[in-house]
């Protein structure tokens, strides 16, 4: 994992505000995502969301919050939080992951599969996956 200067700045700070361990920090587009550690997301988020629009009105950007799991499902669950999925399956280091609807699974294949191919840069950081698929 590689950070630059302004990345590191906006971690410290944001662990600064929360007292929340966080586990990495990175730009998807326009946001800047923090994924903490398990138990910490309550702290990151602070009471009615008063962390996340303190950070975000001092970094200027859109803020995501992502809680890490060791667990590979759970992990997809909570980083596509609002998204629901329907079900999300292992077999052979693939992922299949189900939605509900059309609508959902646009959302999460993106144009030109621009978000799915994020996702799968972003699970293998911390898991040993081969392929994600969406059905």
């Amino acid at each position: 994992m590689k950070l630059d200067n302004e990345t590191i700045s906006f971690l410290t700070f944001f662990e600064r505000l929360t007292h929340a361990r966080i586990k990495d920090c990175f730009f998807e587009k326009e946001r800047l995502v923090f994924v903490v550690e398990l138990g910490e997301m309550s702290k990151a988020i602070g009471k009615q969301g008063s962390n996340v629009k303190r950070m975000e009105l001092m970094s200027k950007k859109k803020i995501k919050i992502v809680e890490f799991n060791p667990e590979v499902k759970n992990f997809i669950r909570n980083y596509l939080m609002p998204l629901q999925t329907q079900e999300i399956t292992e077999k052979d280091n693939i992922i299949f992951i189900k939605m509900n609807g059309m609508r959902e699974k646009g959302l999460l294949i993106g144009r030109d599969k621009a978000n799915i191919e994020h996702l799968k840069e972003i699970v293998k950081k911390y898991f040993v996956v081969e392929d994600i698929k969406v059905m």
